[in-house]
């Protein structure tokens, strides 16, 4: 499914632009294309269905007003500001640089986190020379200034998600989960509010939760493969996660 739709949009899709705990991005596709013109992610994140679908018009709603200050950076940035971002450096408070650049920085070189990394963690110097996009480096600069006029049109808003306007549009709705989510820094939520909240959104609304959650009908979604552990008796076992989804409206 994933290949048809990049041979669709003409072999190229947007990247992540920054690695982030819980990114949609591996599921993207399968959630299907935005059914509004208009996109509004209510704990946006990384962006990742945004990112993928390139919604004509974006709305990225979160919190956390680091997460707000690296898109506020990305729509904001030139070229040349990217590319003149620094490689080499031992602590993030070392830089000299915006503070939503650093916090950018940040989940680059400590991946998969909930908050940005302030030194390099063990990932990142392991792979800080390998060329491709592991990791900061000249090819992730070089992915970013690629997708820079793509999301140059993108609105961001630093809220919780009971101060969204509520609109008709494509609601993309991946709030920390109720049973899982105990890493976010903004992770306390009265999970019955949000469920009438959900109810009431105008247009096409798609909620994203795990395998536990209770405060709206979830069905079964994805089965997916997060990471490998080692047992104790030194076999490496797959780690797996159930996505369920919500959805209402058209």
């Amino acid at each position: 499914m994933t290949d048809r739709i990049v041979q669709d949009k003409g072999g190229w899709v947007m990247k992540p632009m920054f690695s982030y705990f819980g990114s949609k991005y591996r599921l993207a596709a399968k959630y299907g294309a935005p059914r509004h013109d208009t996109v509004i992610e209510a704990f946006a994140g990384s962006a990742a269905y945004s990112l993928f679908w390139e919604p004509k018009n974006v709305l990225l709603v979160d919190k956390n007003p680091i997460i707000i200050s690296i898109w506020d950076y990305l729509i904001g940035a030139s070229e040349k500001d990217v590319l003149q971002l620094p490689l080499k450096f031992n602590h993030i408070d070392d830089l000299d640089c915006e503070e939503g650049a650093k916090n950018l920085i940040g989940f680059w070189i400590g991946k998969g986190k909930t908050t940005p990394a302030k030194s390099k963690s063990k990932w990142g110097r392991q792979y800080e020379n390998s060329g491709d996009c592991k990791v900061w480096g000249e090819k992730v600069k070089e992915r970013i200034v690629s997708q820079l006029p793509k999301i140059k049109h993108w609105k961001t808003l630093c809220a919780d998600y009971t101060k969204i306007p509520n609109k008709a549009a494509h609601w993309f709705i991946d709030p920390p989960y109720q049973v899982v989510g105990t890493a976010y820094p903004f992770k306390d939520i009265d999970y019955s509010d949000l469920a009438e909240w959900v109810r009431v959104r105008r247009g096409f609304v798609q909620a994203c939760e795990n395998t536990g959650a209770t405060y709206l009908p979830f069905k079964k979604f994805r089965t997916i493969h997060t990471y490998h552990h080692m047992t104790k008796d030194g076999k490496r076992k797959a780690k797996y996660t159930e996505e369920v989804l919500y959805e209402q409206g058209k």
